[in-house]
Protein backbone atom coordinates (compact mmCIF):
# COMPACT_ATOMS: atom_id res chain seq x y z
CA UNK A 1 0.00 0.00 0.00
CA UNK A 2 1.37 3.39 -1.00
CA UNK A 3 1.84 5.79 1.90
CA UNK A 4 1.22 9.52 1.69
CA UNK A 5 4.96 10.21 1.70
CA UNK A 6 5.59 7.72 -1.11
CA UNK A 7 2.81 9.30 -3.16
CA UNK A 8 4.26 12.75 -2.53
CA UNK A 9 7.65 11.48 -3.72
CA UNK A 10 6.08 9.94 -6.83
CA UNK A 11 4.16 13.09 -7.70
CA UNK A 12 7.21 15.27 -7.10
CA UNK A 13 9.37 13.19 -9.43
CA UNK A 14 6.70 13.24 -12.16
CA UNK A 15 6.29 17.03 -12.04
CA UNK A 16 10.06 17.65 -12.03
CA UNK A 17 10.51 15.27 -14.99
CA UNK A 18 7.71 16.83 -17.01
CA UNK A 19 9.07 20.36 -16.70
CA UNK A 20 12.41 19.46 -18.34
CA UNK A 21 13.08 19.44 -22.08
CA UNK A 22 15.72 17.19 -23.72
CA UNK A 23 17.93 20.10 -24.74
CA UNK A 24 18.11 21.24 -21.08
CA UNK A 25 19.90 18.03 -20.12
CA UNK A 26 22.01 17.59 -23.25
CA UNK A 27 19.74 15.14 -25.08
CA UNK A 28 18.73 15.44 -28.74
CA UNK A 29 15.09 16.18 -29.56
CA UNK A 30 14.03 13.44 -31.96
CA UNK A 31 10.48 13.00 -33.17
CA UNK A 32 7.24 14.17 -31.71
CA UNK A 33 6.60 13.63 -27.99
CA UNK A 34 3.18 12.61 -26.75
CA UNK A 35 3.74 13.89 -23.22
CA UNK A 36 5.55 16.99 -21.92
CA UNK A 37 9.07 16.84 -20.61
CA UNK A 38 11.52 13.99 -20.41
CA UNK A 39 10.63 10.32 -20.72
CA UNK A 40 11.12 8.01 -17.75
CA UNK A 41 13.86 6.11 -19.52
CA UNK A 42 15.76 9.35 -20.12
CA UNK A 43 15.70 10.27 -16.44
CA UNK A 44 16.75 6.75 -15.50
CA UNK A 45 19.68 6.91 -17.92
CA UNK A 46 20.77 10.33 -16.67
CA UNK A 47 20.59 9.16 -13.05
CA UNK A 48 22.35 5.86 -13.74
CA UNK A 49 19.52 3.65 -12.46
CA UNK A 50 17.30 1.06 -14.12
CA UNK A 51 14.10 2.10 -15.87
CA UNK A 52 12.10 -0.47 -13.89
CA UNK A 53 13.38 0.82 -10.58
CA UNK A 54 12.71 4.47 -11.51
CA UNK A 55 9.21 3.54 -12.73
CA UNK A 56 8.49 1.97 -9.36
CA UNK A 57 9.49 5.24 -7.69
CA UNK A 58 7.02 7.19 -9.83
CA UNK A 59 4.38 4.60 -9.01
CA UNK A 60 4.86 5.18 -5.29
CA UNK A 61 6.05 1.66 -4.52
CA UNK A 62 7.64 0.90 -1.17
CA UNK A 63 11.28 0.50 -2.17
CA UNK A 64 14.50 1.52 -0.46
CA UNK A 65 16.34 4.51 -1.91
CA UNK A 66 19.91 5.37 -0.99
CA UNK A 67 21.46 8.80 -0.56
CA UNK A 68 23.57 8.20 -3.69
CA UNK A 69 20.44 7.60 -5.77
CA UNK A 70 18.77 10.71 -4.35
CA UNK A 71 21.84 12.76 -5.29
CA UNK A 72 21.82 11.26 -8.81
CA UNK A 73 18.14 12.03 -9.28
CA UNK A 74 18.60 15.58 -8.03
CA UNK A 75 21.37 16.08 -10.58
CA UNK A 76 19.46 14.43 -13.43
CA UNK A 77 16.32 16.50 -12.76
CA UNK A 78 18.26 19.76 -12.35
CA UNK A 79 16.77 20.37 -8.92
CA UNK A 80 17.42 23.58 -7.02
CA UNK A 81 18.89 23.46 -3.53
CA UNK A 82 15.43 23.74 -1.95
CA UNK A 83 14.04 21.05 -4.25
CA UNK A 84 16.97 18.77 -3.45
CA UNK A 85 16.37 19.17 0.27
CA UNK A 86 12.70 18.38 -0.35
CA UNK A 87 13.63 15.24 -2.30
CA UNK A 88 15.82 13.97 0.53
CA UNK A 89 12.95 14.54 2.97
CA UNK A 90 10.41 12.72 0.81
CA UNK A 91 12.84 9.83 0.27
CA UNK A 92 13.38 9.52 4.02
CA UNK A 93 17.13 9.76 3.56
CA UNK A 94 19.50 11.85 5.63
CA UNK A 95 21.19 14.50 3.55
CA UNK A 96 25.01 14.29 3.47
CA UNK A 97 26.70 16.86 5.69
CA UNK A 98 28.01 19.83 3.78
CA UNK A 99 29.82 22.86 5.05
CA UNK A 100 27.94 25.93 3.92
CA UNK A 101 30.05 28.83 2.67
CA UNK A 102 30.72 31.34 5.44
CA UNK A 103 29.59 34.90 4.97
CA UNK A 104 29.06 37.87 7.24
CA UNK A 105 26.80 39.65 4.75
CA UNK A 106 23.10 39.79 5.59
CA UNK A 107 20.12 40.69 3.48
CA UNK A 108 19.63 44.50 3.59
CA UNK A 109 15.92 43.84 4.09
CA UNK A 110 16.73 42.07 7.37
CA UNK A 111 18.79 45.03 8.56
CA UNK A 112 15.95 47.43 7.77
CA UNK A 113 13.53 45.14 9.58
CA UNK A 114 15.48 44.96 12.82
CA UNK A 115 16.20 48.70 12.70
CA UNK A 116 12.45 49.31 12.62
CA UNK A 117 12.06 47.80 16.12
CA UNK A 118 12.98 50.76 18.33
CA UNK A 119 12.01 49.29 21.71
CA UNK A 120 13.71 45.89 21.39
CA UNK A 121 17.41 45.15 21.15
CA UNK A 122 18.08 42.75 18.27
CA UNK A 123 21.21 40.77 17.45
CA UNK A 124 21.84 38.36 14.57
CA UNK A 125 24.49 35.66 14.90
CA UNK A 126 25.76 33.12 12.38
CA UNK A 127 26.41 29.40 12.82
CA UNK A 128 29.75 30.19 14.47
CA UNK A 129 28.02 32.66 16.79
CA UNK A 130 29.69 35.69 15.26
CA UNK A 131 27.65 38.87 15.50
CA UNK A 132 26.70 39.73 11.91
CA UNK A 133 24.11 42.43 12.61
CA UNK A 134 22.55 44.43 15.42
CA UNK A 135 19.84 47.04 15.41
CA UNK A 136 20.23 50.62 16.64
CA UNK A 137 19.07 49.95 20.19
CA UNK A 138 21.40 46.95 20.61
CA UNK A 139 24.25 49.07 19.26
CA UNK A 140 23.48 51.76 21.86
CA UNK A 141 23.48 49.16 24.62
CA UNK A 142 26.74 47.59 23.45
CA UNK A 143 28.53 50.92 23.19
CA UNK A 144 27.40 52.03 26.63
CA UNK A 145 27.66 48.76 28.51
CA UNK A 146 30.41 46.72 26.81
CA UNK A 147 32.36 49.66 25.46
CA UNK A 148 32.65 48.57 21.83
CA UNK A 149 30.44 47.53 18.89
CA UNK A 150 29.44 43.87 18.68
CA UNK A 151 29.41 43.31 14.91
CA UNK A 152 32.43 41.20 13.84
CA UNK A 153 32.91 40.02 17.43
CA UNK A 154 31.94 36.53 18.62
CA UNK A 155 29.24 35.95 21.24
CA UNK A 156 31.00 33.04 22.96
CA UNK A 157 34.37 34.74 22.96
CA UNK A 158 32.80 37.89 24.42
CA UNK A 159 31.05 35.83 27.07
CA UNK A 160 34.12 33.89 28.18
CA UNK A 161 37.03 36.29 27.62
CA UNK A 162 35.67 39.85 27.89
CA UNK A 163 35.18 40.96 31.51
CA UNK A 164 33.14 44.01 30.47
CA UNK A 165 30.68 41.79 28.60
CA UNK A 166 30.51 39.23 31.43
CA UNK A 167 29.71 41.91 34.01
CA UNK A 168 26.50 42.71 32.15
CA UNK A 169 25.12 39.19 32.67
CA UNK A 170 23.30 38.28 35.89
CA UNK A 171 23.47 34.62 36.95
CA UNK A 172 26.55 34.33 34.76
CA UNK A 173 27.32 30.66 35.60
CA UNK A 174 23.80 29.55 34.62
CA UNK A 175 23.74 31.65 31.45
CA UNK A 176 27.21 30.42 30.47
CA UNK A 177 26.19 26.78 30.94
CA UNK A 178 23.02 27.26 28.89
CA UNK A 179 24.91 29.10 26.17
CA UNK A 180 27.48 26.32 25.75
CA UNK A 181 24.69 23.73 25.76
CA UNK A 182 22.91 25.53 22.92
CA UNK A 183 26.14 25.90 20.97
CA UNK A 184 26.97 22.21 21.51
CA UNK A 185 23.60 21.22 20.01
CA UNK A 186 24.31 23.32 16.92
CA UNK A 187 27.89 22.03 16.69
CA UNK A 188 26.72 18.42 16.34
CA UNK A 189 25.45 19.09 12.82
CA UNK A 190 28.71 20.75 11.75
CA UNK A 191 31.44 18.43 13.01
CA UNK A 192 33.11 18.45 9.59
CA UNK A 193 33.58 22.22 9.68
CA UNK A 194 37.32 22.54 10.34
CA UNK A 195 37.14 26.29 10.94
CA UNK A 196 34.47 25.77 13.59
CA UNK A 197 36.53 23.04 15.23
CA UNK A 198 39.54 25.36 15.27
CA UNK A 199 37.42 28.08 16.88
CA UNK A 200 36.34 25.70 19.65
CA UNK A 201 39.92 24.57 20.25
CA UNK A 202 41.14 28.17 20.48
CA UNK A 203 38.39 29.17 22.89
CA UNK A 204 39.07 26.12 25.06
CA UNK A 205 42.70 27.23 25.21
CA UNK A 206 41.75 30.80 26.15
CA UNK A 207 39.00 29.98 28.67
CA UNK A 208 39.28 27.22 31.23
CA UNK A 209 35.60 27.65 32.16
CA UNK A 210 34.46 27.20 28.56
CA UNK A 211 36.71 24.16 28.24
CA UNK A 212 35.22 22.60 31.36
CA UNK A 213 31.65 23.22 30.21
CA UNK A 214 32.47 21.90 26.74
CA UNK A 215 33.69 18.57 28.08
CA UNK A 216 30.39 18.03 29.94
CA UNK A 217 28.48 17.57 26.65
CA UNK A 218 25.31 19.06 28.15
CA UNK A 219 22.61 19.97 25.64
CA UNK A 220 20.26 22.92 26.16
CA UNK A 221 17.47 23.57 23.62
CA UNK A 222 16.57 26.98 22.31
CA UNK A 223 13.67 28.54 24.23
CA UNK A 224 12.04 31.83 25.08
CA UNK A 225 13.37 33.01 28.42
CA UNK A 226 13.75 36.00 30.67
CA UNK A 227 17.09 37.76 30.56
CA UNK A 228 18.37 40.27 33.12
CA UNK A 229 21.32 42.55 32.38
CA UNK A 230 23.15 45.07 34.53
CA UNK A 231 23.67 48.48 32.97
CA UNK A 232 26.00 51.14 34.42
CA UNK A 233 24.12 53.93 36.22
CA UNK A 234 20.86 52.06 35.58
CA UNK A 235 21.08 48.78 37.42
CA UNK A 236 19.18 45.65 36.46
CA UNK A 237 17.22 45.78 33.22
CA UNK A 238 14.81 42.93 32.43
CA UNK A 239 14.05 41.57 28.96
CA UNK A 240 11.98 38.84 27.37
CA UNK A 241 14.30 36.97 25.00
CA UNK A 242 12.87 35.31 21.89
CA UNK A 243 14.72 33.85 18.91
CA UNK A 244 14.02 33.19 15.25
CA UNK A 245 15.72 31.44 12.33
CA UNK A 246 16.23 33.81 9.40
CA UNK A 247 14.18 32.63 6.43
CA UNK A 248 16.60 33.17 3.57
CA UNK A 249 19.64 31.93 5.51
CA UNK A 250 18.92 29.28 8.12
CA UNK A 251 22.50 29.53 9.39
CA UNK A 252 21.51 32.85 10.97
CA UNK A 253 19.67 33.19 14.28
CA UNK A 254 18.00 36.41 15.37
CA UNK A 255 17.61 37.13 19.08
CA UNK A 256 15.15 39.79 20.19
CA UNK A 257 15.29 41.36 23.67
CA UNK A 258 11.98 43.05 24.40
CA UNK A 259 11.58 45.21 27.53
CA UNK A 260 9.86 43.22 30.26
CA UNK A 261 6.89 44.62 32.13
CA UNK A 262 8.87 43.94 35.29
CA UNK A 263 10.50 46.68 37.39
CA UNK A 264 9.86 49.69 35.11
CA UNK A 265 12.17 48.32 32.44
CA UNK A 266 10.64 50.44 29.72
CA UNK A 267 11.27 53.63 31.68
CA UNK A 268 14.88 52.57 32.23
CA UNK A 269 15.39 52.06 28.51
CA UNK A 270 13.88 55.44 27.78
CA UNK A 271 16.37 56.91 30.27
CA UNK A 272 19.29 55.18 28.57
CA UNK A 273 18.22 56.49 25.17
CA UNK A 274 17.68 59.97 26.57
CA UNK A 275 21.24 59.94 27.91
CA UNK A 276 22.90 58.49 24.81
CA UNK A 277 20.80 59.87 21.95
CA UNK A 278 17.95 62.20 22.97
CA UNK A 279 17.07 63.05 19.37
CA UNK A 280 16.62 59.38 18.54
CA UNK A 281 14.45 58.98 21.62
CA UNK A 282 12.17 61.82 20.53
CA UNK A 283 11.80 60.26 17.07
CA UNK A 284 10.96 56.93 18.67
CA UNK A 285 8.36 58.49 20.93
CA UNK A 286 6.72 60.37 18.07
CA UNK A 287 6.55 57.33 15.81
CA UNK A 288 5.57 54.77 18.40
CA UNK A 289 3.60 56.71 21.02
CA UNK A 290 0.56 54.37 20.88
CA UNK A 291 2.80 51.34 21.42
CA UNK A 292 4.66 53.05 24.26
CA UNK A 293 1.41 53.90 25.98
CA UNK A 294 0.17 50.33 25.63
CA UNK A 295 3.37 48.84 27.04
CA UNK A 296 3.45 51.33 29.91
CA UNK A 297 -0.09 50.46 31.09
Amino acid sequence: MTTTRQQELADFLVTRRQRLQPDQVGLPTIGRRRTPGLRREEVATLAGISLTWYTWLEQGRDIHISDQVVASLASALKLTESETNHLYTLAGVAQPDTTAPFTEIINPMLQRTIDSWPLSGVIVIDRRWNFVAVNQLADVFATQVVGHPLVHENLLREMFTDDAFARVITNWPIVAHNMVGRFRQMYASQTDDQDLAAFVAALRHDSAIFSQLWTQHDIVPEAERGKTMIFPDTGKVHFDETNFIVGDNTDLHMYVFTPSLEDNTLDKIMGILNHTNPQQLQRFKASFRPLLEKLSN
